[in-house]
């Protein structure tokens, strides 16, 4: 903000100078025509810069010091749709199934899942080998499914 001010005002400055320095009559008239229009431009510079973020939010994620918040974010996003797509899929309630989703976030923001690991509780037990059919089959990771305690 402070390059874009000084920039602004030195610019200010030397358009004063040089709207002084020109021949009178027509040529003047253009003259200054121009140099409000490169200061108009100047000062709407940031305003192209903003319009450029707007158009893409996330082009400048700022980062974090543990490095792992958004993908941990977008990691627990995955699990809970997981999880709800097997609690409708199977009829189960949300609390006979937790899901864990072992991997990563590429730097294109897209999730990378190396391993699946379900837990099912209650009555859910019954339905293990049918979880791990229908995630085998939807998706290209390693997947475990296990019966017990919900921790």
């Amino acid at each position: 903000m402070k390059t874009y001010i000084v920039t602004f005002l030195l610019l200010c400055g030397v358009s004063a100078v040089a709207t002084l320095l020109t021949p009178g009559g027509k040529t003047k008239k253009y003259i200054q025509f121009l140099i409000s229009c490169v200061v108009l431009l100047a000062l709407f510079s940031p305003f192209a810069s903003l319009s450029e973020n707007l158009e893409n939010p996330f082009s400048e994620i700022p980062s974090v010091d543990d490095g792992n918040t958004l993908e941990n974010g977008l990691l627990l996003v995955t699990e809970q749709e997981l999880q709800t797509a097997l609690c409708d899929r199977f009829s189960l309630s949300r609390d006979e199934v937790l899901v864990e989703i072992i991997g990563g976030v590429t730097a294109e923001g897209n999730v990378n899942i190396r391993r699946i690991v379900v837990t099912l509780t209650g009555d859910s037990s019954g339905k293990r080998e049918g979880v791990r059919t229908y995630l085998k089959q939807n998706t290209s990771c390693d997947v475990e499914v296990h019966v017990g305690e919900v921790r």
